[in-house]
């Protein structure tokens, strides 16, 4: 897939802008807080304005056209809306159009028409709930646990039920590198105990090993786009790879907030968009480093 035509372009806009704003929905009205009652409710109840609580008609829930026409505040209340919405929305739709160009160009090359396509609803769906687990994580350092269950069902589902993927090197992996942040983590809660005499305090989230296990469980499609064979040494080097991109990622974003001495950065930069950023990467350029 070497380029998209309009009308492929305009659908990724309306699936990109649609899954931008359901986001929003999940991040703001669920937020962190999650329940079923609160699901339920949710799921039935009209969209209103969070902030003068009028129940908004259809005309307001237009993705970026909504915002765009009401100067991005609320029709009743003139309240500024959240530039999260349009941030999402647009956001979505980018990665949804390179999502496509990626799993048309490198992975639909060897794959059937049902391959494709079943890879690029994959892969649609699971960048979508890794970009919401990051802004998620960015916003309130913790993992957003029912869109992460999302993700890890939209994994390794496909797979177990062997349509596309491999569900044995989802499994090595998986353990492997889940292993490996498992105890990296408990080495850090005893090392802060031990140096600074603090209990319940992490330098490594939780959430990070929960993460691991699951971007692990997408590497058989590292093997299949960078046509690398699999063995346990292909898989040590990628994890290895895997690891000490991470870990760059986090040192230049540390750097750049605390040099720009932004206040929203803190004391802590979180470490789990540095690893989504080093599976992308290796998507990309795995070949020529294993």
């Amino acid at each position: 897939m070497e380029f998209f035509s309009r009308v492929e372009l305009l659908i990724l806009f309306v699936l990109g802008t649609l899954f931008g704003s359901f986001g929003s929905v999940i991040l703001l009205r669920l937020g962190k807080d999650f329940s079923v009652e609160k699901l339920k409710k949710t799921a039935r109840g009209r969209s209103e304005c969070p902030d003068c609580h009028h129940q908004l008609s259809w005309k307001n829930l237009i993705p970026l056209y909504s915002f765009l026409a009401q100067g991005g505040e609320c029709s009743f209340c003139w309240k500024k809306i959240s530039l999260l919405y349009p941030f999402l929305e647009i956001a979505l739709w980018v990665i949804f159009v390179l999502t496509a160009f990626f799993v048309g160009s490198l992975i639909g090359r060897q794959a059937t028409t049902f391959e494709l396509w079943l890879t690029m609803a994959i892969f649609l769906a699971t960048n979508w709930g890794l970009f919401l687990i990051v802004v998620w994580d960015i916003m309130t350092y913790e993992l957003h646990l029912p869109v992460w269950i999302l993700v890890t069902f939209f994994s390794l589902f496909p797979q177990f039920l062997n349509l596309t993927g491999n569900y044995q090197i989802a499994f090595a992996s998986s353990l492997l590198l889940g292993g490996i942040f498992y105890l990296i983590f408990w080495w850090s809660k005893l090392y802060v105990k031990k140096k600074y005499n603090l209990d319940n305090q992490e330098w490594f989230g939780e959430g990070d090993v929960f993460l691991a296990f699951t971007l692990w469980s997408l590497f058989p499609f590292i093997f299949e786009s960078q046509h690398i064979s699999f063995s346990f040494l292909s898989l040590f080097s990628l994890a290895f790879w895997f690891v000490l991109l991470a870990c760059l990622f986090w040192l230049v974003s540390y750097f750049f907030f605390h040099k720009q001495k932004l206040e929203w950065a803190g004391d802590i930069i979180p470490f789990l968009p540095a690893m989504v950023a080093s599976f992308w990467t290796l998507m990309l350029v795995a070949r020529w480093l294993v």
